[in-house]
């Protein structure tokens, strides 16, 4: 069925949600005291069981798990109702300890529950689900097209992403421009960095459908010694330092992190070797990184220093380079000094740093012959409960699972006795229940 059809479905759901309290209202009005009519558990089956096929539809497990508990709520009560009806005596009240045995059963159904749907988001994770379009190969910078020196080029920079709630919005509004390619700059996967990790941020990036060529720059969160080193990160999305000529503008590529897993701080004779060789060539160049240097007041955190960050800075001024991008700052900054523009974006939907500088945004460039015109793509907070839960599940829980296996299926053994010993006295309750009314109807 199509989108829309199912949205007629969800609010038709909520109708009734909202048509049971109208009809309850009208009943005690006509009543003078109140009451709870047979139409309002009806309503709430039908508006709780139509909601769990929309939540079905929409993958979110909060309102699955919801929608599933009010319906056995809902049922249970027209199942007293019935009795009433029919002439049954009432059902046996239950004392404090069978309410507290059915209380404990809730959250061991819902540990089950959280397993279950951890062991289906495994499933659903494809072994490769990153995009051809995300990447720093070569195919992908020749995927770029075809563009005359002198005719306008336009891209996009967003960094730290980390939670895809708030990032999706983003993604809407950087598709809806006429852009030639985006540069992620650092720390797309939320921390610790785990292969489990990339394989769900590629597959939300996959889900964005982005129409053009996207380059990454290798960000603090996206590379670990053991559980994901650069290697690992090269062998995924390429080279982590490259350059590309495009629309007579050279675009250059840096990885300052100078931690022990990224093996090499060569970033400024990088540097310096492409802007020597074709810095004289272009009009226009940008120098992408994740860490900003410390050369303004606007953003706070962590700055690159020491004599290689020297080193980068006196290149950008001798190059005269239009552009040295950063993200890692989860914020938004600009500051000129002589030719270069520093500019920090890294309000791709991480947690904001609080500054009034904080705020989360793309940055949309476009290059003319004569100037760089910069302006905002900017959106509000958005956290998707699915998109939440699906990260806590496979990032938190299963590496949990995995970890500790042996304890894992004992806790799991011992729930489903319990919940037998429980299932079994209400089968129990139930054959009494049965008997006592085929006496009655035998008298």
């Amino acid at each position: 069925m199509s989108e829309t059809i199912w949205l007629c479905i969800g609010f038709g759901a909520q109708a009734l949600f909202t048509m049971r309290f109208i009809v309850q209202w009208l009943a005690s009005e006509r009543e003078g005291r109140s009451v709870v009519p047979v139409s309002f558990w009806l309503l709430s089956i039908g508006g709780s069981l139509t909601l769990l096929a929309y939540a079905i539809y929409r993958r979110d497990p909060v309102f699955i798990v919801a929608q599933m508990t009010g319906s056995f709520i809902y049922l249970r009560n027209l199942s007293l109702l019935r009795r009433e009806r029919l002439g049954l005596p009432p059902a046996k009240r239950l004392g404090w300890a069978k309410v507290l045995q059915l209380l404990a059963a809730i959250p061991l159904l819902f540990v089950l529950l959280a397993q279950g749907a951890t062991i289906c988001y495994s499933l659903r994770l494809p072994a490769n689900p990153r995009p051809d379009n995300l990447g720093n190969w070569p195919a992908n910078v020749a995927a770029l097209p075809q563009k005359a020196p002198g005719t306008p080029v336009r891209f996009a920079v967003v960094g730290d992403v980390q939670r895809f709630g708030t990032f999706e919005r983003l993604a809407e509004k950087i598709k809806q421009q006429p852009l030639d390619f985006l540069v992620l700059l650092g720390d797309v996967t939320y921390p610790p960095p785990t292969v489990t990790g990339h394989r769900l941020a590629q597959l939300e990036l996959a889900e964005c459908h982005f129409p053009f060529p996207v380059f990454y720059v290798v960000g603090n969160h996206a590379v670990h010694p053991e559980s994901f080193p650069l290697a690992r990160w090269r062998k995924t999305y390429g080279p982590d330092q490259f350059w590309f000529e495009y629309g007579g503008n050279l675009f250059v590529f840096v990885d300052t992190l100078a931690e022990a897993s990224h093996g090499h701080t060569d970033a400024s004779k990088f540097l310096d070797d492409v802007l020597r060789a074709h810095g004289s060539d272009v009009r226009r160049k940008f120098v992408f990184n994740h860490v900003p240097l410390a050369v303004g007041p606007d953003w706070s955190g962590r700055k690159m220093t020491g004599p290689e960050a020297r080193r980068i800075e006196q290149l950008l001024y001798k190059y005269k380079v239009d552009y040295f991008i950063c993200g890692d700052y989860h914020g938004f900054a600009s500051v000129q000094k002589g030719d270069t523009c520093f500019l920090v974006s890294g309000g791709g939907g991480a947690h904001l740093k609080g500054s009034v500088l904080g705020f989360h945004h793309a940055t949309i460039l476009t290059v003319l012959e004569d100037r760089i015109q910069t302006r905002l793509a900017v959106t509000t907070k958005h956290k998707a409960a699915a998109d939440s839960l699906e990260r806590s599940a496979l990032l938190k829980l299963l590496p949990l699972m995995s970890a500790r296996p042996v304890e894992t299926a004992l806790a799991d053994v011992l729930i489903l006795a319990v919940l037998f010993l429980l299932l079994r006295r209400v089968v129990r309750r139930r054959r009494a229940s049965a008997e006592e009314r085929s006496q009655k109807e035998h008298r």
